[in-house]
Protein backbone atom coordinates (compact mmCIF):
# COMPACT_ATOMS: atom_id res chain seq x y z
CA UNK A 1 0.00 0.00 0.00
CA UNK A 2 1.13 3.53 -0.74
CA UNK A 3 2.47 5.39 2.28
CA UNK A 4 2.26 8.80 0.62
CA UNK A 5 -0.70 10.91 1.64
CA UNK A 6 -1.72 14.01 -0.31
CA UNK A 7 -4.12 16.32 1.53
CA UNK A 8 -6.09 18.86 -0.52
CA UNK A 9 -7.72 21.83 1.21
CA UNK A 10 -10.92 23.59 0.25
CA UNK A 11 -12.08 27.08 -0.73
CA UNK A 12 -10.84 30.23 0.97
CA UNK A 13 -8.23 28.42 3.05
CA UNK A 14 -4.76 26.88 2.70
CA UNK A 15 -2.59 24.00 3.81
CA UNK A 16 -2.59 25.44 7.35
CA UNK A 17 -5.96 23.78 7.93
CA UNK A 18 -4.30 20.32 7.90
CA UNK A 19 -2.10 20.94 10.95
CA UNK A 20 -3.88 18.36 13.12
CA UNK A 21 -4.25 15.75 10.38
CA UNK A 22 -0.70 16.20 9.14
CA UNK A 23 0.73 15.53 12.60
CA UNK A 24 -1.63 12.59 13.22
CA UNK A 25 -0.85 10.77 9.99
CA UNK A 26 2.87 11.46 10.17
CA UNK A 27 2.83 9.77 13.56
CA UNK A 28 1.24 6.76 11.83
CA UNK A 29 4.08 6.46 9.36
CA UNK A 30 2.74 8.42 6.40
CA UNK A 31 4.70 10.77 4.19
CA UNK A 32 2.26 13.67 4.24
CA UNK A 33 2.11 16.34 1.53
CA UNK A 34 -0.09 19.39 2.16
CA UNK A 35 0.34 21.91 -0.67
CA UNK A 36 -1.35 25.28 -0.97
CA UNK A 37 -3.52 25.39 -4.06
CA UNK A 38 -2.45 28.14 -6.51
CA UNK A 39 -2.78 31.64 -5.03
CA UNK A 40 -3.89 30.25 -1.65
CA UNK A 41 -2.34 30.17 1.80
CA UNK A 42 -1.83 32.89 4.38
CA UNK A 43 -0.76 35.44 1.77
CA UNK A 44 -4.23 35.18 0.23
CA UNK A 45 -5.33 37.98 2.58
CA UNK A 46 -3.97 40.21 -0.16
CA UNK A 47 -5.15 38.18 -3.15
CA UNK A 48 -2.95 37.57 -6.15
CA UNK A 49 -4.55 39.25 -9.16
CA UNK A 50 -4.56 35.87 -10.94
CA UNK A 51 -6.85 34.31 -8.34
CA UNK A 52 -10.02 36.00 -9.60
CA UNK A 53 -10.13 34.05 -12.84
CA UNK A 54 -8.27 30.89 -11.78
CA UNK A 55 -10.14 27.74 -12.77
CA UNK A 56 -10.57 24.41 -11.09
CA UNK A 57 -8.53 23.15 -14.04
CA UNK A 58 -5.63 25.32 -12.85
CA UNK A 59 -5.87 23.72 -9.41
CA UNK A 60 -6.09 20.28 -10.99
CA UNK A 61 -3.04 20.83 -13.19
CA UNK A 62 -1.07 21.96 -10.16
CA UNK A 63 -2.02 18.77 -8.31
CA UNK A 64 -1.16 16.58 -11.30
CA UNK A 65 2.35 18.04 -11.24
CA UNK A 66 2.61 17.37 -7.51
CA UNK A 67 1.62 13.74 -8.05
CA UNK A 68 3.91 13.27 -11.05
CA UNK A 69 6.89 14.11 -8.83
CA UNK A 70 6.11 11.20 -6.51
CA UNK A 71 7.45 7.66 -6.73
CA UNK A 72 4.01 6.11 -6.20
CA UNK A 73 0.36 6.91 -6.50
CA UNK A 74 -0.68 8.70 -3.34
CA UNK A 75 -3.66 8.22 -1.13
CA UNK A 76 -5.62 11.47 -1.24
CA UNK A 77 -7.69 13.13 1.46
CA UNK A 78 -9.71 16.05 0.17
CA UNK A 79 -11.84 18.42 2.22
CA UNK A 80 -14.69 20.45 0.70
CA UNK A 81 -13.49 21.67 -2.74
CA UNK A 82 -10.47 19.44 -2.12
CA UNK A 83 -12.91 16.55 -2.09
CA UNK A 84 -14.10 17.46 -5.57
CA UNK A 85 -10.50 17.75 -6.76
CA UNK A 86 -9.84 14.31 -5.26
CA UNK A 87 -12.73 12.91 -7.31
CA UNK A 88 -11.28 14.43 -10.47
CA UNK A 89 -7.82 13.00 -9.76
CA UNK A 90 -9.33 9.58 -9.06
CA UNK A 91 -11.16 9.73 -12.39
CA UNK A 92 -7.75 10.16 -14.05
CA UNK A 93 -6.42 7.09 -12.18
CA UNK A 94 -3.84 9.20 -10.37
CA UNK A 95 -4.59 8.05 -6.82
CA UNK A 96 -4.55 4.73 -5.00
CA UNK A 97 -7.41 5.54 -2.62
CA UNK A 98 -9.45 8.65 -1.86
CA UNK A 99 -11.08 9.97 1.30
CA UNK A 100 -13.63 12.72 0.71
CA UNK A 101 -14.45 14.87 3.74
CA UNK A 102 -17.69 16.84 3.30
CA UNK A 103 -16.81 17.11 -0.41
CA UNK A 104 -18.07 19.59 -2.97
CA UNK A 105 -20.28 18.00 -5.59
CA UNK A 106 -19.45 17.37 -9.25
CA UNK A 107 -21.71 18.44 -12.09
CA UNK A 108 -25.06 16.71 -12.21
CA UNK A 109 -25.77 16.71 -8.49
CA UNK A 110 -28.40 19.14 -7.23
CA UNK A 111 -26.94 21.01 -4.25
CA UNK A 112 -29.49 23.72 -3.51
CA UNK A 113 -30.74 23.59 0.06
CA UNK A 114 -31.97 26.48 2.26
CA UNK A 115 -28.66 26.69 4.14
CA UNK A 116 -26.68 26.61 0.90
CA UNK A 117 -28.77 29.46 -0.53
CA UNK A 118 -28.19 31.50 2.63
CA UNK A 119 -24.43 31.11 2.18
CA UNK A 120 -24.03 31.61 -1.54
CA UNK A 121 -26.88 33.98 -2.50
CA UNK A 122 -24.94 37.12 -1.44
CA UNK A 123 -22.04 36.02 -3.63
CA UNK A 124 -24.13 35.02 -6.62
CA UNK A 125 -25.90 38.39 -6.55
CA UNK A 126 -22.61 40.27 -6.89
CA UNK A 127 -22.14 41.75 -10.39
CA UNK A 128 -19.65 39.70 -12.41
CA UNK A 129 -18.64 37.65 -9.36
CA UNK A 130 -17.03 35.09 -11.69
CA UNK A 131 -14.36 37.66 -12.54
CA UNK A 132 -13.55 38.64 -8.97
CA UNK A 133 -11.58 37.33 -6.00
CA UNK A 134 -14.30 36.73 -3.41
CA UNK A 135 -13.80 37.30 0.34
CA UNK A 136 -16.11 36.23 3.13
CA UNK A 137 -17.21 37.72 6.45
CA UNK A 138 -16.88 36.34 9.95
CA UNK A 139 -20.64 35.98 10.39
CA UNK A 140 -20.97 34.08 7.14
CA UNK A 141 -17.96 31.86 7.86
CA UNK A 142 -19.34 31.14 11.33
CA UNK A 143 -22.64 29.99 9.87
CA UNK A 144 -21.21 28.19 6.85
CA UNK A 145 -18.27 26.22 8.21
CA UNK A 146 -17.53 27.08 11.85
CA UNK A 147 -20.94 26.41 13.39
CA UNK A 148 -19.55 23.49 15.43
CA UNK A 149 -16.53 25.42 16.71
CA UNK A 150 -17.83 26.39 20.15
CA UNK A 151 -14.79 28.35 21.27
CA UNK A 152 -15.08 31.88 19.94
CA UNK A 153 -11.35 32.50 20.15
CA UNK A 154 -10.73 29.39 18.04
CA UNK A 155 -13.35 30.56 15.53
CA UNK A 156 -11.69 33.97 15.21
CA UNK A 157 -8.23 32.39 14.95
CA UNK A 158 -9.44 30.24 12.05
CA UNK A 159 -11.20 33.16 10.37
CA UNK A 160 -8.06 35.29 10.62
CA UNK A 161 -6.38 32.80 8.24
CA UNK A 162 -9.28 32.67 5.78
CA UNK A 163 -8.77 34.66 2.61
CA UNK A 164 -10.26 34.99 -0.87
CA UNK A 165 -11.50 32.47 -3.42
CA UNK A 166 -11.71 32.52 -7.19
CA UNK A 167 -15.06 33.72 -8.48
CA UNK A 168 -14.56 31.54 -11.51
CA UNK A 169 -14.19 28.46 -9.32
CA UNK A 170 -17.39 29.40 -7.49
CA UNK A 171 -19.11 29.67 -10.87
CA UNK A 172 -17.78 26.32 -12.07
CA UNK A 173 -19.04 24.57 -8.93
CA UNK A 174 -22.32 26.42 -8.45
CA UNK A 175 -23.35 26.95 -12.08
CA UNK A 176 -22.11 23.74 -13.67
CA UNK A 177 -25.18 23.66 -15.94
CA UNK A 178 -24.01 26.93 -17.54
CA UNK A 179 -20.33 26.03 -17.71
CA UNK A 180 -19.56 25.41 -21.37
CA UNK A 181 -16.19 23.91 -20.41
CA UNK A 182 -17.92 21.16 -18.38
CA UNK A 183 -15.21 21.64 -15.79
CA UNK A 184 -16.67 19.54 -13.00
CA UNK A 185 -18.22 16.76 -15.09
CA UNK A 186 -17.00 13.34 -13.95
CA UNK A 187 -17.82 9.96 -15.43
CA UNK A 188 -18.47 7.82 -12.35
CA UNK A 189 -17.19 4.64 -13.98
CA UNK A 190 -13.81 6.27 -14.53
CA UNK A 191 -13.28 5.95 -10.78
CA UNK A 192 -12.38 2.45 -9.68
CA UNK A 193 -10.20 3.07 -6.63
CA UNK A 194 -11.65 2.60 -3.14
CA UNK A 195 -13.22 5.75 -1.71
CA UNK A 196 -14.49 6.73 1.73
CA UNK A 197 -17.03 9.55 1.70
CA UNK A 198 -17.84 11.34 4.97
CA UNK A 199 -20.66 13.80 5.56
CA UNK A 200 -21.59 15.67 8.73
CA UNK A 201 -25.10 15.92 10.12
CA UNK A 202 -24.83 19.65 10.93
CA UNK A 203 -23.02 20.77 7.77
CA UNK A 204 -24.59 23.95 6.35
CA UNK A 205 -22.45 24.48 3.27
CA UNK A 206 -22.39 20.89 2.02
CA UNK A 207 -25.37 19.22 3.69
CA UNK A 208 -25.33 15.50 4.38
CA UNK A 209 -28.15 14.94 1.88
CA UNK A 210 -25.93 16.36 -0.89
CA UNK A 211 -22.95 14.24 0.15
CA UNK A 212 -25.21 11.19 0.19
CA UNK A 213 -26.08 11.93 -3.46
CA UNK A 214 -22.36 12.10 -4.23
CA UNK A 215 -21.99 8.63 -2.71
CA UNK A 216 -24.86 7.35 -4.87
CA UNK A 217 -22.85 8.38 -7.92
CA UNK A 218 -19.86 6.30 -6.78
CA UNK A 219 -21.45 3.53 -4.74
CA UNK A 220 -19.79 0.91 -6.96
CA UNK A 221 -16.47 1.72 -5.27
CA UNK A 222 -17.25 3.93 -2.27
CA UNK A 223 -18.29 3.63 1.36
CA UNK A 224 -20.44 6.34 2.95
CA UNK A 225 -20.64 7.48 6.56
CA UNK A 226 -22.52 10.39 8.13
CA UNK A 227 -20.89 11.79 11.27
CA UNK A 228 -23.12 12.83 14.16
CA UNK A 229 -22.48 16.10 16.00
CA UNK A 230 -20.14 17.43 13.34
CA UNK A 231 -20.26 20.16 10.71
CA UNK A 232 -18.14 21.23 7.76
CA UNK A 233 -14.96 22.08 9.69
CA UNK A 234 -14.66 18.54 11.02
CA UNK A 235 -10.89 18.62 10.58
CA UNK A 236 -10.58 20.82 13.68
CA UNK A 237 -13.84 20.36 15.56
CA UNK A 238 -13.98 18.65 18.93
CA UNK A 239 -13.64 14.95 18.19
CA UNK A 240 -11.48 15.33 15.08
CA UNK A 241 -9.08 12.70 16.48
CA UNK A 242 -11.76 10.00 16.30
CA UNK A 243 -12.43 10.86 12.65
CA UNK A 244 -8.73 10.68 11.82
CA UNK A 245 -8.44 7.33 13.62
CA UNK A 246 -11.40 5.94 11.67
CA UNK A 247 -9.83 7.11 8.40
CA UNK A 248 -6.54 5.46 9.35
CA UNK A 249 -8.34 2.18 10.11
CA UNK A 250 -10.24 2.34 6.82
CA UNK A 251 -7.02 2.92 4.90
CA UNK A 252 -5.40 -0.09 6.58
CA UNK A 253 -8.34 -2.36 5.70
CA UNK A 254 -8.80 -1.22 2.11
Amino acid sequence: MSKTLLMIHGMWVGSWCWKNYRQFFQQHGWQVITPDLPYHGLSIRTPDHRLATASIQDYLEFLRKEINQLDEKPVVIGHSLGGLLAQMLAAEDLVEKAVLLTPAAPAGIFTIRPSVLRIFAPIMLMPNFWQEAIPTTYSLAKYAILNRIDNEKQSHDIFDKIGYESGRVLFEVGYWALDTQRTTHINAQDIQCPMLILSADDDHIMPASVVFDIWLKYQHCAEYRCLDNHAHWLIEETGWEKIAQDIQQWLEKN
